[in-house]
């Protein structure tokens, strides 16, 4: 039986693998003329995205938009006709040799002094020992990408000229929480959040959750989750710093609650955090670009940047370990229609808690409605104040409350 199971996970494996990964001119071509692209996240940044330069180069040159379909077969039969500056940068970004891609890099900046992304990995081949000499170097470079950024407007990744300077900027977030210089990371979190960006680089969401766990402020973690349940966003990656969030805040109970929920929408969720080692296991992910949504590559990801803060929390991993052999004691134990019943309950208890309507409401409040047939704030239209009263563990003080959240009870006949 274990060999079947054990096949059957090592399929599904496969399937996620298999997988193709497209670029977003593309994926967005593709769903208006009705296709449903597969479409996997994205943690690490490319060096060189060719599709994007190739349609950037071309605005740049004819004044139009061109033809996506066109420029990407020009790319994969090599035709396209680069600039030489975009030619020497993607030979640069292609060679594994260090002195002969400097040298490119060189070769770019000569022909376009503006090129940024030249200069910034010109910077990185620099940044090697972790020294006094290295961090004042990264310092000062910090102090030109903040100014690139400045004259570039702000621009958030939604814009492709601004990409290489976020790319810098996720070097800078990266290279101080390595380097366990947390205020200085947060500093240029903060500064990214100040601009309100539409977008945001790839892992700086992770960066941004864990470097508020390490600095005690573990409200702003909740209160983005909560942002993200309103515009209707389901993300185990979210989902696993909310988990943590609330039980480093002592609340045991919400965060076995929250787990429950993570199961319903990451089935590899018990599996991963079973093994003890689990939290050795995060790096793992460091060599992949890609990965698809609820795995357990997925929850790696997510937790990257907070490696090694879970490797010095035990009681933290030993939770999360106990949910999930929790989990395996309930499946074992329970037919699979009640589980099924167990997990929506615990949905429709977190959904309904979501809602404007619900705020301020204790979650023990919540729970009492749920469990009595109330499960929107539509609901109460059906209830009369006396009704609601008359439920145990309700008082006068929730009834005022709900009201001046603008629920509307059913008149008394």
């Amino acid at each position: 039986m274990a060999k079947k199971k054990n096949r059957q996970k090592e399929f599904k494996r496969k399937q996620k693998l298999m997988i193709k990964v497209i670029p977003e001119e593309e994926m967005s071509l593709t769903e208006s003329l009705g296709y449903q692209p597969v479409f996997v996240e994205r943690r690490k940044i490319q060096n060189f995205d060719e599709l994007h330069t190739a349609l950037m180069q071309y605005t740049d040159e004819h004044g139009e938009y061109p033809d996506v379909q066109a420029i990407n077969s020009k790319l994969e039969t090599g035709t396209f006709d680069w600039n030489q500056d975009h030619a020497l940068f993607r030979e640069a970004m292609y060679t594994p040799n260090k002195q002969k891609r400097n040298k490119l890099l060189k070769q770019v900046l000569k022909l376009n002094p503006d090129y940024f992304a030249a200069e910034y990995h010109l910077f990185l081949s620099t940044v090697q020992d972790i020294d006094l000499l290295t961090f004042k170097r990264v310092l000062e470079f910090e102090t030109l990408v903040l100014e690139k950024w400045k004259i570039n407007g702000y621009n958030n990744w939604n814009n492709f000229e601004a990409r290489p300077i976020l790319t810098a900027l996720m070097f800078l977030i990266e290279y101080y929480m390595a380097e366990r210089f947390y205020y200085k990371a947060l500093e240029i979190v903060n500064l990214y959040l100040s601009k309100q960006p539409e977008r945001f680089p790839p892992n700086f969401v992770f960066c941004m959750l864990s470097l508020y766990h390490i600095t005690g402020q573990e409200s702003k973690v909740e209160r983005f989750y909560q942002e993200e349940l309103n515009q209707g966003k389901r993300s185990d990656t979210v989902l696993i710093h909310a988990i943590i969030s609330a039980f480093s805040r002592g609340k045991v109970e919400d965060a076995s609650k929250l787990f429950a929920k993570l199961v319903e929408i990451n089935d590899d969720a018990v599996d991963y955090f079973i093994d003890e080692d689990w939290p050795f296991k995060i790096p793992e992910i460091e060599e992949l670009e890609c990965y698809h949504p609820n795995s357990v590559e997925s929850l790696q990801a997510s937790l990257y940047p907070l490696s090694d803060y879970l490797q010095e929390n035990i009681i933290l991993t030993d939770f999360l370990t106990n949910e999930a052999e929790k989990f395996c004691s309930i499946s074992r134990n329970t037919n699979p229609s009640d589980l099924a019943k167990i997990l929506s309950t615990v949905t429709n208890w977190f959904s309904f808690m979501g809602e404007e309507k619900m705020k301020g409401i204790r979650m023990d409040i919540v729970r009492i409605f749920v469990e009595n047939g109330i499960q929107t704030s539509a609901d109460f239209k059906n209830w009369t104040e006396k009704e609601i009263l008359a439920l145990k563990g309700i008082g006068p003080v929730t009834v005022q409350k709900l009201k001046e959240n603008g629920i509307r009870f059913k008149k008394d006949n």
